[in-house]
């Protein structure tokens, strides 16, 4: 059901998912969250409560929040959407979006890792040109993580901007425009590759990995990257 506000569609129904959605509806957006069927437990409780609490810094109260397990469900008439999943997901929600997504809606990838390449690969697949503006960002616009069912904590804001691109590179005004409404902090960056590059954790994990690879195969992969590979 429709509040009024700008049509969000998030997809991701995580940490990063909730948050997103939590803070764009109490922003004022009409946002459904969508997460695959497989993990339809992950919206139970925002499905029985109607929305999400945020609390911490920024906007704080009870966001109402559409959820739903149907992707066709959660990308109709959506002008923006946010994909806030893991980087493995990335493939497989290419594909379930691509042959939803219509021309003039707006995508964008947190924390990319290329992600946006593939949305932009599954289009082409269809034969589809560049009507939908598709980019990602280095990172998500804050720090977060659900405290509970429903409830999700905005604990720091590690930017003052929030740089996106698009794929290709050409569309990052128009993208950057579309999305500035919703994240004012949000500035262009030269190209994907840039926001990839960017992201500290593809250098942060790398090296924690590598330099443990030992203690990682002993493990039999049960690793800790935060409390074993680093000091303070």
């Amino acid at each position: 059901m429709s509040r009024g506000g700008v049509r969000v569609a998030v997809l991701g129904a995580g940490n990063a998912g909730h948050a997103v959605a939590a803070d764009l509806a109490l922003g004022g957006a009409d946002v459904v969250l969508y997460d695959l069927p497989e993990f339809e437990g992950a919206l139970a409780a925002a499905r029985e409560r109607g929305g999400i609490e945020q609390t911490g810094i920024g906007r704080t109260g009870f966001a109402p929040v559409t959820v739903t397990t149907d992707i066709g469900e959660a990308l109709d008439g959506a002008a923006v959407v946010f994909v806030a999943t893991q980087a493995i997901a990335h493939e497989r929600l290419a594909g379930l979006c691509a042959p939803h997504l219509r021309d003039g809606q707006a995508l964008v990838v947190f924390t990319g890792y290329g992600g946006s390449l593939l949305f932009r690969g599954a289009l082409r697949q269809l034969g589809r040109g560049t009507g939908v503006l598709i980019g990602e960002t280095p990172t998500l616009p804050y720090l977060c993580r659900l405290t509970g069912p429903a409830r999700v904590n905005l604990h720091g804001k590690p930017y003052k901007t929030s740089l996106l691109a698009a794929t290709p590179a050409r569309d990052t005004p128009e993208l950057v425009a579309r999305v500035r409404p919703l994240y004012p902090i949000t500035q262009p960056a030269e190209s994907v590759w840039a926001c990839v590059l960017l992201n500290s954790n593809v250098t942060r994990h790398t090296v924690g990995t590598l330099l443990n690879i030992g203690r990682i195969e002993y493990a039999k992969g049960e690793f800790w990257l935060y409390r074993e590979a680093f000091t303070p």
